[in-house]
């Protein structure tokens, strides 16, 4: 359990404006914001702002009031105030309870609606005809009162949404400020309703009833405009509402005279149990820093500049350590600290979902991570070190060498998700991690890249491929392929990169250049072209030996041969040899002396040979002599041992208590004999068919449930292979189209 560091004395740090010089690297249990006075200046400012919109709201609607109930009748403007007040009032109640985008075209249209309504009953006779300026004055008296309503409304809304933001006593703040905004109305609906000194004369002036009515209305309309943005603010949740523009305002004005840490690096500023309310934390960056247990963070004015700390439910996770809302796909998440720490539990991240989000530099120590979906997740340089990652799901997640899992609690995860949200592909297949066992297996995966196939895979092509890109990184050695599993059509290839080189290497670098490579081999394959190794002087032997490795790998985890009527060339820098890949042989080619030979060949002159049909004899290079051989080069020891071998693990297989083993013991040994006898097979198809006889026997020798499916299928697919690339006179293809059935159902395939 990592501790936090020892808190000092409560700090009262309200009001102060931090710069990077003065930032204290320890702020536990500091008390941020503003100072009293300063926040009830603040707040009184919100309750005169609102007193004296209230106060010019009351006088427009006193003025709607008279024109309606009184004056109107006998000033010809009736129509303009009614239509004016339907506007209004349709308005507010579409803002109130929809978008204010819908309440706007709400309103547009019953003014235009109005406007045209008029000017058809002047046209028949029912109010009195008036001319097109006497419209457009209507427009442009309505619009304005439009506008001074909305102000009213929307500043009323942003003055409640602050309250809530400066005050934790809000309502009873509320109340005094409603005291405010009914002071204003009254106020205004006097000024409103007074006699005006411009009035024509021949208009006369209100009763004292008109009046009375008209004040009434006045109040009613502003007291109206002030309960539907209250409403309004409880139907979004405003201040609370993410995202809503009330809110930025509204934190906006909470954090004027308060804690600043604007535009400071807040890397691992320890801001654990802190208040931090009324507090600009608009950090440049925040790698690590810790809110665990923090009071207050959603009223503090944040921004998403480094991470979405904006978002309240990453300040619950943040805070808490956990969220009831667990849906943080695509978020940036970049350099959170959720580490475990005295006097806080580890984070509860259990089924979460953080598919595609950036968790780069992330502290996940200890936190528990069962379940979760890591898919698509960037984890670069991220500490999950004593997390629990049992049955999350990490297809295509984003690690690196620097990303740490030691003493990970883990026994599977798997390595895809469908459509639908299920977890597909374990791994390990049967069992579960042993301690230790997740964090090798992940090592691997570090130094690993892996390449996708749209169709079968070309094992020249991809031989090709890792030898050339290989010698333009000056390391030949290194790659060295893992694994390679069917995918539909196609097929993906886990390439393991030497330990000792995959720290200095740009993953993606290295698979976009093997990408270019084994796709520019295809095409040269398809066309007809040899393939070209270019290589130094000194490197050619050692890079021939390692290009007929990869592809002889490559073909056992296919289960495919391949063609080999296409030659590989090694060119270096003073010379040029062909390695011609066919069934009859090769030949090797130079600018020196060509020479055939058969049986033993002395090479101690320095002469460069070529070798056409098997080669059984020795080859002496004492001084140097290069030979290139791309036929069939396996001394008949080699054969003659590895047929031994087989011939043991027959024997012991015939000795096991598995259901079947006898029978299958029976059937390997006639493969083996058949192999040993085939004379259509060349030394290395025997090498490789007795290979595939081996691993199914001693795959055999297992109880059915700890057997390696993928190991007996590409065994089977070894045998098939061979056994294609000969003729049907051939024993082994004789004796295997007899032994197939048999031999597919014992091994459950």
């Amino acid at each position: 359990m990592t501790s936090l560091p020892q808190p000092k004395p409560t700090q009262d740090i309200r009001g102060q404006r931090f710069d990077q010089n003065s930032l204290p690297a320890n702020l536990q249990g500091a008390i941020a914001g503003q100072k009293t006075l300063h926040k009830g200046l603040l707040v009184a400012a919100l309750g005169l702002g609102c007193g004296l919109a209230s106060e010019l709201t009351a006088v427009l609607s006193t003025t709607l009031g008279l024109e309606l109930f009184g004056l109107g009748r006998f000033a010809g403007t009736f129509y303009e105030s009614f239509l004016n007040t339907v506007v209004l009032l349709l308005w507010l109640t579409i803002a109130t309870y929809n978008r204010w985008d819908r309440a706007l075209w709400v309103g547009l249209v019953a003014l235009g609606g109005g406007i045209a309504l008029q000017g058809l009953l002047g046209q028949l006779g029912t109010i009195p005809l008036v001319d097109g300026y006497f419209f457009i004055a209507t427009a442009i008296t309505v619009f304005t009162c439009w506008t001074i309503f909305a102000l009213t409304f929307g500043l009323v809304r942003w003055a409640l949404a602050a309250v809530d933001i400066l005050c934790l006593q809000a309502a009873r703040v509320k109340w005094l400020g409603l005291v405010l905004v009914a002071l204003g109305a009254i106020v205004g609906s006097a000024i409103g309703s007074s006699p005006n000194p411009y009035r024509e004369g021949n208009i006369p002036v209100a009763t004292a009833a008109e009046t009375v009515i008209a004040r009434l209305f006045g109040i009613t309309f502003t007291l109206a405009v002030v309960l539907l943005a209250w409403v309004a603010n409880r139907r979004r949740h405003s201040p609370w509402h993410y995202p809503d523009g009330i809110r930025d305002w509204a934190l906006a004005w909470g954090a004027v005279g308060g804690t600043s840490f604007h535009n400071l690096d807040l890397n691992q500023v320890n801001f654990a149990g802190a208040s931090l309310a009324n507090t600009d934390l608009r950090g440049k960056s925040l790698y690590r820093t810790c809110f665990r247990q923090a009071q207050r963070l959603e009223r503090a004015r944040t921004d998403s500049r480094y991470l979405d700390l904006d978002n309240p439910k990453v300040q619950h996770l943040l805070t808490q350590g956990t969220s009831p809302d667990k849906d943080f796909r695509g978020l940036n998440l970049q350099g959170i600290n959720l580490r475990a720490a005295e006097n806080c539990p580890p984070a509860d991240l259990q089924e979460m979902d953080f598919a595609g989000a950036n968790l780069m530099g992330a502290d996940l120590r200890g936190a528990n991570l069962t379940g979760s979906n890591l898919a698509q997740a960037n984890l670069v340089n991220a500490d999950l070190s004593e997390a629990t990652l049992t049955d999350v799901c990490i297809e295509d997640w984003h690690i690196n060498p620097s990303t740490r899992f030691q003493g990970v609690t883990c026994q599977r995860v798997f390595l895809r998700r469908s459509a639908k949200g299920h977890f597909l592909d374990p791994q390990p297949e049967r069992g579960e991690f042993q301690p230790g066992e997740f964090e090798a297996w992940v090592a691997a995966i570090q130094r690993s890249v892996s390449l996708s196939f749209q169709e079968a895979v070309n094992p020249q092509a991809l031989a090709f491929a890792l030898t050339q890109t290989a010698i333009n990184y000056h390391s030949p050695d290194l790659f060295s392929v893992q694994k390679i599993d069917p995918q539909g059509q196609g097929a993906t290839a886990q390439i393991d990169i030497a330990s000792e080189n995959f720290l200095q290497l740009d993953k993606d670098e290295v698979q976009q250049a093997l990408n270019t490579q084994y796709q520019s081999a295809v095409q040269r394959l398809e066309a007809g072209y040899e393939l070209t190794l270019q290589a130094k002087d000194s490197e050619i032997q050692h890079v021939r030996q390692l290009f007929s490795q990869q592809q002889t790998m490559i073909e056992r985890l296919t289960g495919q041969l391949a063609e080999r009527s296409s030659p590989v060339m090694i060119q270096g820098e003073g010379n040029q040899i062909y390695m011609i890949q066919n069934a009859g042989g090769m030949t090797v080619t130079n600018q020196e002396t060509n020479i055939n030979a058969g049986g033993n060949v002395d090479m101690s002159s320095g002469t460069r040979i070529s070798v056409g049909g098997d080669l059984s004899g020795t080859v002496d290079m004492s001084t140097g002599g290069r030979v290139s051989i791309g036929g069939d080069v396996v001394g008949s020891s080699i054969l003659s041992t590895l047929s031994g071998q087989v011939t043991t693990s027959i024997q012991q297989l015939r000795g096991v208590e598995v259901s079947g083993s006898d029978e299958l013991a029976d059937i390997l040994s006639t493969l083996q004999q058949a192999i040993d006898a085939d004379s259509a097979l060349s030394e290395s198809q025997k090498k490789e068919a007795l290979e595939a006889v081996e691993t199914i026997a001693e795959e055999g020798k297992k109880p059915p449930e700890q057997r390696t499916a993928k190991l007996c299928s590409m065994a089977m697919n070894a045998l098939k292979g061979v056994a294609a690339t000969v003729s049907d006179v051939s024993k082994l293809a004789t004796v295997l189209q007899s032994s197939l059935p048999p031999l597919l159902l014992l091994l459950g395939l």
